[in-house]
């Protein structure tokens, strides 16, 4: 039969190590741009150019590239005046926080609800019982006091 020899078997081993310490050694940031990448980020440049409202940024060898260009100078960038537009500065309404009836609205839930669980516990006393109608009381009160919704 065929006995590779000791000498082959570290030099294969050897080039395995090599090859492989080299594959990992080079992460796919390391290699360079691909055409597609660098063309795409030629795009992206010219694009960016023009809705910052650079004058030369309708110049370039695309037909198409250059409609969209020349759209975005003429109309501006369709985000303008829209709830996405980075200039806007309106608060959205999860960070305006709840308001005071959903506060209320919250607060009567979580007493009735405990109401609830107080109730079913053991053996009823007066004492609880007392808790439990003071209890469901309030949360009637939070809610009548909140009034209806306005929009």
């Amino acid at each position: 039969m065929f006995q590779p020899s000791k000498r082959l078997i570290v030099l294969a081993t050897g080039l395995f190590v090599v090859t492989l310490g080299v594959a990992i050694a080079q992460s796919p940031s390391d290699a360079p741009p691909t055409q597609g990448e660098t063309k795409a980020n030629s795009i992206e440049t010219k694009i960016r150019r023009a809705l910052d409202g650079a004058p030369d940024g309708v110049n370039s060898s695309d037909p198409l590239l250059d409609d969209v260009l020349g759209l975005i100078q003429s109309r501006g960038s369709i985000l303008d005046g829209s709830s996405l537009d980075p200039a806007m500065e309106t608060p959205l309404a999860s960070e305006q926080g709840p308001s005071d009836l959903d506060n209320r609205a919250r607060a009567a839930e979580c007493l009735l609800r405990s109401a609830r669980l107080l109730q079913r516990l053991g053996p009823p006393s007066a004492s609880r019982n007392e808790l439990v109608t003071k209890m469901r009381h309030e949360a009637g009160r939070l809610l009548t006091e909140a009034g209806p919704p306005t929009k």
